[in-house]
């Protein structure tokens, strides 16, 4: 497939027709039609909005796409004064004078600029238009041969864009939920402020880290590993309780909820997490848990009473039952008689914590 030719290969090949067309003006009457017509067909396949002013600012020529932009045929724009005639009238002053000083050459040869123009039903369009005069053999200022793409749209999603950015941007910053952003390495690349709240960071402190430094260490290995997956692509995010680290060091719970941040094509940008801080909850729960603990345990000491159970077996029972409740210390039950020495009664530890003299 040919490349598609520059604006500049564009309007030079235009100013050669145009000179073919005027030296034709003298040739033969066949040869004429066919090279006009050739002049024509190229101009309707340019890509882009094609137009020439005279020097009153009038329209010499103009393709089928400059034509569709407007809604008219070519024939209704050739002869019409382009400025006072599609351009939005809060314009025409200052376009007409910056005009007048492009034709007394006061400006540079070639220029851009991004303009609006008006359709036939009153909608304008958005314009980016290159310029350039057209002098004859003598030097002087003939016209301007203009070329421009029609960036409306562009404009628009651009417009879209930058509107959606202000609404995210806000909820954001004003969440009362901390939340993240991270590249698919775990570099943490943007955060809001009940996230810096959270963690006790500034927000440039938190830029120089990497979302594992935010975890407590009895948490990294899990979470590095679905950190790892999800940006390989095994998962599209997770959720779960989570142990953060803050700066001074005091552990704080996190129920997180993680997501791929991708582009229309898939490809993957980083990471985003929304944190709700449940540390409260957690002790709420913890509390309760051990409450419920102590009320099963008084349960059962009072139906082992019931059934008939010495005090030996009850504190047996006791002791068995804290030390399944807390798998990881040592429960011991014993007696201190006046002059002080400890008499245990019954002990359960971890087997790899070692004894104590005098308890074992």
């Amino acid at each position: 497939m040919t490349a598609p030719k520059s604006l500049e290969e564009l309007e030079a090949e235009i100013q050669e027709l145009q000179a073919q067309v005027r030296e034709l003006s003298s040739a033969d009457g066949s040869r004429a039609p066919r090279e006009r017509d050739r002049r024509e067909e190229y101009l309707d396949i340019a890509g882009v909005m094609l137009l020439g002013l005279d020097t009153q600012g009038r329209v010499t020529y103009a393709n089928t796409r400059t034509a569709e932009a407007v809604g008219l045929t070519r024939q209704d724009i050739l002869g019409q004064r382009w400025i006072d005639r599609f351009l939005p009238e809060r314009v025409r002053a200052d376009v007409n004078d910056t005009f007048a000083q492009v034709i007394r050459g006061e400006t540079d040869d070639e220029g851009h600029y991004v303009g609006r123009i008006v359709q036939q039903d009153g909608a304008e369009r958005a314009i980016r238009w290159y310029t350039r005069v057209v002098r004859d053999e003598t030097g002087a200022i003939v016209g301007i041969h203009a070329s421009g793409e029609d960036i409306t749209d562009q404009l628009k999603a651009a417009d879209d864009l930058a509107a959606s950015e202000a609404k995210f941007r806000a909820i954001f910053e004003d969440a009362n939920v901390a939340m993240g952003l991270a590249t698919p390495h775990g570099r943490i690349t943007d955060t809001n402020r009940a996230m810096e709240e959270m963690l006790g960071y500034t927000a440039d402190e938190l830029k120089t880290m990497q979302v594992i430094d935010c975890i407590h260490p009895d948490d990294r290995e899990r979470v590095d590993k679905l950190y790892r997956g999800a940006a390989a692509g095994r998962s599209s995010g997770t959720r779960d309780d989570t142990k953060y680290l803050r700066k001074d060091g005091t552990a704080v719970w996190g129920s997180r909820a993680g997501a791929t941040v991708r582009t229309p094509d898939g490809r993957l940008l980083g990471l985003a997490a929304i944190i709700v801080d449940v540390t409260q909850r957690r002790r709420d729960e913890q509390e309760l848990r051990e409450h419920r603990s102590r009320l099963q345990l008084i349960n059962e000491i009072a139906t082992g009473v019931r059934s008939g159970m010495t005090v030996d077996q009850i504190v047996e029972a006791t002791v068995d039952r804290l030390a399944a409740e807390f798998p990881g210390i040592r429960v011991v039950y014993g007696a201190v008689d006046d002059d002080g020495d400890l008499t245990m009664l019954c002990s359960r530890q971890p087997e790899a914590m070692p004894s104590i003299a005098g308890l074992s």
